[in-house]
């Protein structure tokens, strides 16, 4: 549960969500997210470097990278869809580069 309010803290702060918009996205994104990927969550809850953790052959701080981007939750998202659907998923990592 600690995580959770850490994660709807820092989706208030980074996203400017309100709290109750916050929390259904920390709770949601905690049950959908490998749990290879939930180090990375606590590494940016924390302001700490990303750490390199592949799916397939992404990683969060890779696909920031080609985006030119902070959007943490958005490369979040699209890592978690490469299990499920990897080709949708590698399209939307390159269309965002554009």
């Amino acid at each position: 549960m600690e995580r959770q309010n850490i994660l709807t803290e820092k989706l208030q702060t980074e996203y400017g969500m309100a709290k109750g918009t916050a929390a259904q996205n920390a709770r949601e994104l905690l049950k959908e997210t490998p749990n290879c990927l939930i180090p990375n969550i606590d590494e940016w809850c924390r302001g700490d470097p990303l750490s390199d953790i592949y799916i397939c052959e992404y990683s969060i701080p890779m696909v920031l990278s080609l985006w030119n981007s902070k959007d943490f939750l958005s490369a979040l998202r699209v890592l978690c869809e490469l299990e499920k659907n990897y080709d949708d998923a590698v399209t939307k990592i390159w269309r965002m580069r554009r």
